[in-house]
């Protein structure tokens, strides 16, 4: 897990993962968190 992302990232990643029809890696898991904290403009 990266530090710089905010953890509610790392939420709605594992909520995606624990949705998703095939398993989700931690690397993927970290991916996943880092997308939306460099789209959010806020």
């Amino acid at each position: 897990m990266n530090n710089n992302i905010p953890l509610k990232y790392y939420d709605i990643a594992e909520e995606y993962a624990s949705e998703s029809e095939h398993d989700v890696s931690e690397a993927e898991l970290d991916a996943l968190a880092h997308y939306p904290a460099v789209t959010d403009s806020s």
